[in-house]
């Protein structure tokens, strides 16, 4: 693990911005870093570090010239697989969509490209999600980055194993029942299952159904928080909305402290 892959999502943030760190410094260490784990982890169902190279260029343009492209610029992220990414292989774990490329970006998504975001891979999830063990027939079963004989559960696994493994710096998940929160667990990593419609999932097979629902996934609370606040947000697409964004950190940390005997 390189100095840069050891600091908190957060903390690469703020050296991207004092220009500190370049995106393409960044996403040089979490390739080596991903070259030396990947094997043994099997984190991810598809990488693609073209895509990610010519958008760490795009962003140290961008940075040159004084302008940031949001909070999230310059970090390398991985989007689970079974959420649309454009021009990238999206294959739900199963065998009838190894070969398909969505042409759009589900919206949390592209907000997450909007914001900054580098995508450097798809992380590995159970055939359509639906496991508690992270496994399936188009790119095998994915590692605990503790301890490779151990599992990553499921079915966010491959998104814990790579913010394990420090081969991300931030990773989404999809959770129903358990997705992101019992992977994060089992690899030490953070999950948050949001109220359903803070984070819209969209396109929605079936919009009046809020159980599955996109979520932030990182490997401290404050870089979750981070993530979050990029990938909330209602839009018109949403039939059950939630209408109410959660605080920003900055309003948090000027928020007074709570008096004692409140709950």
């Amino acid at each position: 693990m390189t100095d840069i892959t050891a600091l908190s999502a957060e903390d690469m943030a703020a050296k991207l911005r004092a220009r500190e760190l370049s995106a393409r410094d960044v996403l040089a260490a979490h390739k080596t870093q991903t070259e030396a784990r990947e094997s043994t982890v099997n984190a991810f169902v598809t990488l693609d570090w073209d895509a990610a190279e010519a958008r760490a260029a795009e962003l140290d343009t961008t940075a040159a010239s004084g302008a940031f492209a949001g909070p999230l610029h310059g970090l390398p992220i991985a989007i689970k697989d079974c959420f649309e990414t454009k021009g990238l292989r999206t294959t739900w774990g199963s065998r009838s969509f190894a070969s398909h490329v969505p042409d759009f970006d589900a919206l949390h998504v592209a907000r997450l490209r909007a914001a900054g975001a580098m995508i450097t891979g798809k992380s590995n999830t159970p055939e359509f999600t639906f496991s508690g063990q992270t496994s399936n027939l188009v790119s095998g079963t994915t590692r605990n980055p503790l301890n490779p004989e151990k599992t990553v559960a499921g079915s966010s696994g491959g998104a814990a194993a790579a913010l394990a493994a420090h081969m991300v710096a931030l990773a989404d998940g999809s959770d129903l029942g358990g997705s992101t929160r019992t992977p994060a667990a089992w690899c030490g990593v953070v999950g948050f299952r949001p109220t359903p419609g803070l984070i819209p999932y969209d396109p929605n097979p079936a919009p009046f159904d809020g159980l599955s629902v996109p979520g932030p996934m990182a490997r401290t609370v404050r870089d979750l928080v981070l993530m979050l606040e990029a990938m909330q947000g209602n839009t018109p697409r949403q039939p059950l909305g939630f209408w109410q964004d959660m605080p920003r950190l900055a309003s948090l940390e000027e928020a007074p402290p709570r008096s004692a005997g409140r709950v």
